[in-house]
């Protein structure tokens, strides 16, 4: 859908301007109005945008269904399951302690954060205090 559009753009401008100046107009308005300002604007405000367009994202899901879940189903085949955007330990760490630099996280927060990261190899053991250093009262 959208390669026509552009496609379209190209073609109609290249009529109206002629074939070279119409075709780096047309280039010049798809780069800056269909690539660099909505992904400036999504990555800028990626859940607002996401709540206001959720219903136009509704209406193509409904609309192009027949066709990509197919295509979707072949792909996974091929490819595999696409896993997101998965971080590991060390990375999620370092983005707690970014956080906490930018005042998104305190420090008290960013720290049971961590440690809950870290909570699969820890033992009970390690947590335990021995009993020879409890202080304990006599039962009388």
């Amino acid at each position: 859908m959208l390669a026509a559009v552009n496609s379209a753009i190209s073609v109609l401008m290249a009529d109206i301007e002629g074939s070279l100046s119409g075709f780096l107009l047309s280039s010049s308005l798809i780069v800056v109005f269909g690539e660099i300002l909505p992904q400036a604007l999504v990555n800028r405000w990626p859940v607002i945008i996401g709540y206001y367009s959720r219903n136009i994202m509704y209406f193509y899901f409904a609309v192009t269904f027949v066709f990509s879940y197919p295509v979707g189903v072949v792909l996974n085949r091929i490819f595999g399951e696409d896993e997101g955007n998965l971080l590991s330990k060390s990375r999620m760490k370092k983005l707690f302690e970014k956080y906490e630099q930018q005042n998104v996280l305190q420090a008290s927060e960013r720290k049971i954060l961590s440690a809950a990261l870290e909570l699969k190899n820890k033992t009970v053991g390690s947590a335990m205090t021995p009993l020879s250093n409890a202080f304990m009262l006599d039962i009388n």
